[in-house]
């Protein structure tokens, strides 16, 4: 019979053994002994991993597909992604699969609404155009951009006010576009932001507000 050493006491025992009959040591190394925990970190490491990999994929599909639709020439003017992420008035960009345009033509309107604390507060109107470039009925997210006003500060969004706004536009078949508008409160001329951001993007689009 083969015969080794116990780790603890030096006892003679036998290969097969997995405590030593004289001292108790378990013999079995560290993955042996802790298998189930072992188990549960390679889990864990696994749903860490994969989601990860899974959006570098989609963040790489998304500036593939952008780039196939840029070079094939079914759009004029359309900014790089890749090299850029702060635009401005009429410039064309691509986000979640939508080719988006903000325009300069913008006008001033009174909120007018007794139920609301900014009550007869003035408010931007902006054009806003999106046009889908994916393959399926999709639409621009509500939840993927804020409205950031010229004081640096997140501006109330009171689009649910007003007639053609963008958040209640829905859904646009393939190849198919609309102009709708941004409701926001005015807070001052200056500068005014407007942050797009999802899961593989994020990019801006700044310009100046006059009244």
């Amino acid at each position: 019979m083969s015969m080794k050493r116990c780790k603890e006491c030096n006892e003679e025992i036998s290969m097969d053994a997995k405590k030593c009959p004289k001292c108790g040591r378990d013999q079995r190394n560290w993955f042996m002994r802790h298998a189930i925990l072992y188990i549960i970190l390679i889990i864990i490491l696994l749903i860490i991993i994969i989601p990860s990999g899974s959006n570098n994929e989609q963040s790489s599909a998304d500036n593939n597909g952008y780039n196939n639709y840029n070079n094939s020439g079914n759009s004029n003017n359309v900014s790089n992604v890749k090299n850029k992420k702060v635009y401005g008035f009429n410039e064309k960009f691509i986000f979640d699969k939508l080719e988006i345009t903000i325009g300069n033509n913008y006008e001033f309107t009174i909120l007018d609404n007794q139920f609301s604390e900014y009550n007869n507060s003035q408010v931007v109107k902006l054009p806003i155009t999106v046009k889908n470039i994916s393959n399926d009925t999709h639409g621009l997210n509500m939840f993927y951009y804020k409205i950031y006003g010229s004081r640096g500060t997140e501006v109330n969004n009171f689009s649910s006010y007003f007639d053609e706004c963008i958040e209640y536009a829905g859904d646009l078949r393939s190849g198919a576009e609309y102009t709708k508008y941004l409701y926001f409160l005015y807070d001052g001329n200056g500068k005014y932001v407007i942050e797009f951001k999802n899961y593989s993007q994020k990019l801006e689009v700044e310009f100046e507000i006059n009244n």
